[in-house]
């Protein structure tokens, strides 16, 4: 789902207004990218625990995002019907995070069968 997301939003800052605001562009680009390295970056650390740190991290890159989602709408860039699926997928992905994260850190053991 991340990394959908990512692909998504390179889509939508591929917009020629879009483009046209450099900064505004990089930081949609590096929020959505964040997710997925994060998630990437924790998983190849090997120890459950650090795994949740880069997750939660993670997670608040996808705030970050729906934040900028929300800057673009009010700059005009496009609409909040016309974003509204990936702000479905933000709350999807934050939620997957959120879910993972407590999992890693042994918060929600036994809701995952774990004793």
């Amino acid at each position: 789902m991340a990394d959908q997301l990512r692909r998504l939003v390179y889509e939508l800052s591929a917009l020629p207004v879009v483009k046209a605001d450099v900064r505004y562009c990089s930081q949609l680009r590096d929020a959505a990218g964040s997710v997925p390295r994060n998630i990437a970056e924790g998983f190849g650390r090997f120890r459950p625990r650090e795994f949740a740190q880069y997750v939660f991290v993670a997670r608040g890159s996808v705030h970050e995002l729906r934040d900028l989602i929300i800057d673009g709408e009010a700059r005009g860039y496009w609409s909040a019907s016309s974003v509204a699926h990936l702000d479905t997928l933000c709350v999807r992905v934050s939620a997957a995070l959120s879910s993972l994260g407590q999992y890693l850190r042994g918060d929600g053991a036994s809701r995952f069968g774990r004793q």
